[in-house]
C-alpha cells in the first residue's frame, strides 16, 4: 500500500483502478492516506458488501469480478465524462473571474463598433462563426468572426 501511495503522489493519475483487498491493507486504507483525493476511483473487486462504502469514498464505479471489457469501458466512459464536466466548469469559472475584472469589452458588428460594459451582458449564444450578445434591456448584438481556414 505504501508503494501505491507513493506512486499516486508522484504520478498524479486521473484515474486509479482499486481492489478492496490489498496485500498490506485495504483500498479504503489507501484512500484514507490522502488529505484530498484528486483522482477518480473505480473499484474492481469480488466483495459486493463494500459497494456502499466505496461510493461514500466517491468511487465513480464499482465493478464485480470477473469483469468484462464492456463493464470496464462503461466505467471509464463515466470517468471521462466527469473529467470533461470538471474541466468545463473550471474553464467557465476562470472566464467569469477574468470577466469580473474587465469593465468594458469592444464588440464589432457589421454596422459599427460597440463599447459595452461587461456587466450589461446577460448571455451569449454562439453559432459557428457568429455570436449573439444579449444585453440588459433586450438589445442584441450579432458579432461574426470569419473562418481563418479560408
Amino acid at each position: 500500500m505504501h508503494s501505491a501511495f507513493e506512486l499516486i503522489v508522484t504520478q498524479s493519475p486521473d484515474l486509479i483502478l482499486l481492489d478492496i483487498n490489498l496485500p498490506d491493507g485495504s483500498g479504503f486504507d489507501l484512500l484514507k492516506k490522502f488529505d484530498q483525493v484528486n483522482f477518480k476511483v473505480i473499484f474492481i473487486t469480488a466483495h459486493q458488501e463494500y459497494a456502499i462504502k466505496a461510493f461514500k469514498f466517491s468511487a465513480v464505479d464499482y465493478i464485480m469480478k470477473p469483469i468484462t471489457a464492456g463493464e470496464l469501458l462503461i466505467a471509464i466512459d463515466k470517468v471521462q465524462a466527469d473529467i470533461s464536466r470538471e474541466e468545463t466548469a473550471l474553464k467557465l469559472s476562470t472566464l467569469l473571474s477574468n470577466l469580473e475584472k474587465l469593465k468594458k469589452i469592444v464588440l464589432k458588428t457589421a454596422e459599427s463598433i460597440h463599447i459595452i460594459n461587461v456587466s450589461q451582458i446577460v448571455r451569449c449564444a454562439a453559432d459557428v462563426n457568429y455570436t449573439t450578445f444579449f444585453m440588459e434591456g433586450g438589445e442584441k448584438l450579432l458579432v461574426s468572426k470569419p473562418d481563418d481556414k479560408q
